[in-house]
């Protein structure tokens, strides 16, 4: 199960120009030229809990991701 920790997020002043808030996932911000970055998601499974708190979707044309404060219990990451 996927989910968020956040809640819905607004603008506090004036937006990057041309970026946007995901209305049908909180959390997600949508930055032209940048890519999509992710505010707090956590996932469940069975006997393992994941907590991240930036994940980024570099939108360049050669791709890319990274996460920062990144923790997960009972578990081993795999590729």
């Amino acid at each position: 199960m996927h989910g968020t920790i956040v809640k819905p997020l607004a603008w506090k002043g004036r937006e990057f120009p041309g970026s946007k808030i995901d209305a049908d996932r909180p959390g997600a911000v949508s930055v032209p030229g940048f890519g999509r970055v992710y505010f707090g998601e956590i996932a469940l499974a069975p006997q393992q809990r994941r907590l991240t708190m930036v994940r980024v979707d570099l939108g360049s044309p050669v791709g890319g991701d990274f996460a920062c404060a990144d923790v997960m219990d009972n578990g081993s990451i795999s590729p």
